[in-house]
């Protein structure tokens, strides 16, 4: 089934759009992936939404960020997704472009710095996960000197 490149941008695969894959990928690349398997888009980018929910479920709650379909989305999170989906999607083809492997080792070395806490996503806050009760207490004890 052959796809346009509107078709392509207003295809829409939860967090994810057309329009984000385009960012980050050849065109022709996703129009021929579509075309081979018109699952191929949507999976890739369910595959790119676990994978970031793994890496970085313990600082964030990244599955109701993936709720926001519309309006505004974490556009580092939106980058870094995209271009899992990405990789996910053209798997092991041959021959990518060397901008292409430096972008999927640029979102591999954000997250692990998202994840070591050497970054910070801005989310809302109903995102920011939630340590278990823990408070912070006020300190009472002075200091001598």
């Amino acid at each position: 089934m052959a796809i346009t490149t509107d078709q392509l941008k207003a295809l829409s695969f939860g967090y994810l759009t057309g329009s984000d894959l385009i960012q980050f990928s050849p065109i022709q690349l996703l129009t021929v992936q579509f075309e081979k398997d018109n699952e191929s888009l949507q999976n890739g980018c369910d595959l790119a939404y676990s994978e970031v929910i793994g890496s970085l479920s313990t600082r964030y709650n990244i599955t109701s960020e993936f709720q926001v379909v519309s309006g505004s989305r974490c556009i580092l999170l939106v980058k870094i997704t995209a271009i899992i989906a990405i990789r996910n999607i053209l798997g092991n083809l041959q021959n990518i472009s060397q901008v292409l492997k430096d972008t999927y080792e640029w979102a591999d070395n954000t997250i692990l710095d998202i994840r070591n806490g050497q970054m910070n996503l801005i989310l809302d806050e109903s995102s920011v996960a939630k340590t278990s009760g823990a408070m912070l207490i006020p300190n009472s004890f002075l200091t001598l000197g």
